[in-house]
């Protein structure tokens, strides 16, 4: 069950599957900081190196990506530096900033509601907080634990050709609403703040 509760996790937040990652109420409006970064992720913009983009004309991302996600830097014992996954995500629309798909890894299947998108004509950065839990029929969780972690995704696209490649950082952190009678104790105190940073690349079909 561990092993599945941390799979999916990796799916959610690894590379593109930022794209699953969006305010899971659709009604909440996202704020931005003076430097455009949109609140909340202002301490994952300064980690390991991310540099995220904040330009209001992002580079159309509609397409499907395959691609490979590598663990970088870790604070938390679930990834470890080295580990490497597969993933295909599809961005099936996208309007300006925001933008809806799928995203699979291992097995496993997300649907994407919503992603806030900015970056300019070459240059992208992804915002977005995903929350899982045993009551999503697409989670793959076996447990009674809703676990929530928050996710910049930035890169940069580059065409050879008729092929598209997108290559960048991944980083995540876990919040504080981790709850539920399947939670551990360990992850509800320990979890919050810890994370990982991943490298990726895919190629856009």
């Amino acid at each position: 069950m561990k092993m599945r509760t941390h799979s999916i996790l990796l799916a959610a937040v690894t590379c593109f599957g930022i794209w699953g990652c969006g305010n899971s109420d659709s009604s909440t409006t996202t704020t931005t900081d003076p430097t455009g970064i949109p609140a909340g992720y202002e301490t994952l913009c300064a980690k390991d190196g991310m540099t995220c983009q904040t330009g209001n004309s992002p580079l159309d991302l509609v397409g499907t990506y395959t691609g490979t996600g590598t663990v970088v830097v870790t604070s938390n014992s679930i990834w470890a530096v080295g580990n490497s996954s597969t993933f295909t995500a599809v961005v099936k629309t996208q309007n300006a900033g925001t933008g809806t798909g799928t995203f699979d890894l291992g097995g496993y299947h997300l649907d994407i509601p919503q992603a806030n998108i900015q970056g300019d004509s070459t240059q992208f950065t992804i915002y977005g907080t995903q929350s899982a839990q045993e009551n999503d029929p697409d989670s793959g969780i076996p447990t009674n634990c809703s676990v929530e972690v928050r996710v910049v995704v930035t890169g940069t696209q580059t065409t050879s050709g008729t092929t598209k490649t997108v290559a960048g950082t991944a980083t995540l952190e876990f919040t504080s609403n981790i709850h539920g009678s399947g939670c551990t104790q360990d992850q509800i105190n320990n979890y919050p703040g810890t994370g990982a940073t991943f490298s990726f690349t895919a190629t856009r079909t």
